[in-house]
C-alpha cells in the first residue's frame, strides 16, 4: 500500500489488484467503495476521518471479539481489552494484505452497532458482499457472541442480586444484636446467621462456629455461668409478671365488653319483644273494630228489611 505526505497528513492509497487478497468478497468490497484514511495524532479526529465500516471488516471484527472477549473484563479494563483488540485487529488484519486501523473506541462502538442488528435480525441484511460460508459463519459468531454476553449479563444481574442480599441480612442481624443488647435476652436460634449466605469470608464462618462452641461449652460450665443465668433469670421473670399484670387487664377489660354487650343485646331482645306485644295487641284492636262495624252492618240491614216488609204489608192492606 502506497503512502502520500501531504500537509503533515499521511494518506493511504489503495493497493494495487495484485497487493489485495485473493478472496473475491473482499475485492467486490474494496471495488465497491473508495478507501481513504487520514492518520492525525488525535484518535478520535482519526476515528472521524475513517472510512464506514465494510462488511468483511464486521465479520473480521466479530472474529476477533469472540477471540478476545474484551466485553467480560470488568469496567476498569474495558479500556485497556478494547485498545488491545484493536491493535490485535490491525496485525491481523495486515497479513490479509489490506490493514483495519481503527482505535479501541471505535472498535467497540461498530460492535454495539452490529451486535443490536443481529438481535434486531438485520446481520443477513448489512452483509451485501461475501461468499455464502463467509455470511453464514459471521452469523455464527454473531450468535454465539449474543450468547455470551446475555450470559455475562444474568452475571452480573446475579452477582448484584446476592450482594445485595448479604447486606440486607447483615442489617438484618446487626439490628436484632443491637435490640438484643439493649433487652438482654434473646434466643440465638432466631439471630441471623451470616456464615450461611454466599461468598461469606473465612472470618465470619469461623467466628460463627466459635460462638456455637462457646454457646456449647458454656451449659457444662455451671459455676461461671450462674450470675449470668441468675441476671436472665430476674430480667425473664420480670417480663413474665408484666405480661401476667398486661394478660390480667386485657381479660378483665375483656370481660367488662362481654357483660356490656350482653346486657346490650338484653335490651334490644326486650325492646323486640315489646314491640311485638304491642304490634299483636294492635292486631286484635284492629280485629275487634272490623268485627262490631260487620255486626253494625248487619243489625243495619236486618232492620231495613222488617222496615221494607213492615210497608209490604200496609201496601196489600190499602189495596185490599
Amino acid at each position: 500500500m502506497a503512502t502520500i505526505t501531504h500537509m503533515g497528513l499521511r494518506r493511504r492509497i489503495p493497493p494495487s489488484e495484485s497487493e489485495r487478497p485473493s478472496s473475491p468478497a473482499v475485492e467486490g468490497e474494496e471495488s465497491s467503495a473508495s478507501i481513504e484514511e487520514v492518520s492525525i495524532p488525535n484518535s478520535q479526529s482519526k476515528n472521524a476521518s475513517s472510512p464506514r465500516w465494510l462488511p468483511w471488516q464486521d465479520r473480521f471484527l466479530a472474529a476477533e471479539v469472540i477471540k478476545l472477549r474484551p466485553f467480560l473484563e470488568n469496567r476498569r479494563d474495558t479500556l485497556q481489552a478494547w485498545e488491545q483488540l484493536a491493535d490485535t485487529l490491525h496485525k491481523d488484519s495486515r497479513r490479509t494484505g489490506t490493514m483495519i486501523d481503527r482505535t479501541g473506541p471505535a472498535c467497540r462502538q461498530r460492535f454495539k452497532k452490529i451486535l443490536q442488528a443481529h438481535k434486531q435480525n438485520e446481520t443477513r441484511s448489512l452483509q451485501k458482499t461475501g461468499t455464502d460460508e463467509e455470511v453464514d459463519e459471521h452469523v455464527q459468531n454473531m450468535t454465539d457472541i449474543v450468547a455470551l454476553v446475555d450470559a455475562h449479563e444474568e452475571e452480573k444481574t446475579q452477582k448484584s442480586f446476592s450482594v445485595k442480599q448479604r447486606k440486607s441480612t447483615e442489617k438484618e442481624a446487626a439490628l436484632e444484636l443491637r435490640k438484643a443488647s439493649m433487652l438482654g435476652i434473646v434466643n440465638r436460634e432466631k439471630l441471623s446467621d451470616v456464615s450461611q449466605l454466599d461468598g461469606a469470608s473465612v472470618r465470619e464462618k469461623q467466628g460463627q462456629r466459635k460462638r456455637k462452641r462457646q454457646s456449647a461449652g458454656s451449659s457444662d460450665d455451671n459455676k461461671e455461668n450462674i450470675p449470668t443465668i441468675a441476671k436472665r433469670s430476674r430480667g425473664q421473670s420480670a417480663i413474665e409478671r408484666v405480661l401476667e399484670q398486661r394478660q390480667v387487664k386485657d381479660t378483665k377489660l375483656l370481660q367488662e365488653v362481654r357483660e356490656w354487650e350482653d346486657h346490650h343485646q338484653q335490651e334490644i331482645v326486650g325492646g323486640i319483644d315489646r314491640l311485638s306485644n304491642s304490634i299483636a295487641a294492635l292486631v286484635d284492636l284492629n280485629k275487634a273494630q272490623i268485627e262490631r262495624e260487620n255486626e253494625r252492618k248487619a243489625d243495619e240491614r236486618a232492620r231495613e228489611s222488617q222496615i221494607f216488609d213492615l210497608m209490604k204489608t200496609v201496601l196489600q192492606q190499602k189495596n185490599n
